[in-house]
């Protein structure tokens, strides 16, 4: 029982801090061991899958290196691949506001270009995401600087996010969010904006 309102409470986590930041990671790794010898984590369909998959993000963030943080990784990169569309990209997203290694993957990679490629009337919740990747430096670099200079796929990849980005930036900025638009103050993001704004090749 108090696994499974443990899971719960994390699922439901914002972008702020995480409420595991003030416990030892040492103690939690070792309550993250115990659950993995019996099976807890074995079978999360009790939660909805977006929720499975933030918790065990959020409990992998907070364990320090070890089987603990690998395992969990492990088993969240294999539901990320397998969710769909729609949890994708909101647990996607609140991987890039954070760690960004699992996001580097060709196979993330390659889900976020089907993501992105999606029509807006499918309402998938690809905003979020494509600005959390403008907002990381790292990110913005690999998809989007880099990726305006690199193959076709990958030019168009980096104006998809480009296009979801501003237009999540547009919303959030007119709901009072002014910090929304940061990023597109950015040297390399306007740059590489008008690289692409350039590129004619169909």
């Amino acid at each position: 029982m108090l696994f499974r309102q443990a899971l719960t409470s994390l699922a439901r986590g914002g972008d702020g801090p995480s409420t595991l930041a003030a416990l030892d990671p040492q103690a939690l790794a070792e309550a993250v061991r115990t659950a993995l010898v019996h099976g807890l984590f074995d079978d999360l369909e009790w939660l909805a899958p977006q929720a499975a998959g933030l918790a065990l993000y959020e409990l992998a963030s907070a364990l320090p290196q070890g089987h603990e943080q690998r395992e969990l990784g492990r088993r969240l990169l294999g539901r990320l691949y397998a969710a769909n569309a729609n949890t994708f990209a909101i647990v996607a997203a609140r991987m890039a506001s954070g760690s960004i290694r699992g996001l580097l993957s060709p196979a993330v990679r390659a889900r976020v270009a089907l993501l992105v490629e999606l029509p807006l009337s499918e309402g998938i919740p690809d905003g979020p995401l494509a600005l959390a990747i403008l907002s990381r430096r790292e990110l913005a670099r690999s998809w989007i600087e880099m990726g305006s200079t690199s193959s076709l796929p990958n030019r168009r990849l980096a104006a998809r996010l480009l296009e979801r980005a501003a237009r999540e930036a547009t919303f959030r900025a007119a709901q009072g969010e002014d910090h929304a638009l940061r990023p597109f103050s950015q040297e390399n993001i306007l740059q590489s904006l008008v690289r692409l704004l350039a590129d004619r090749e169909p």
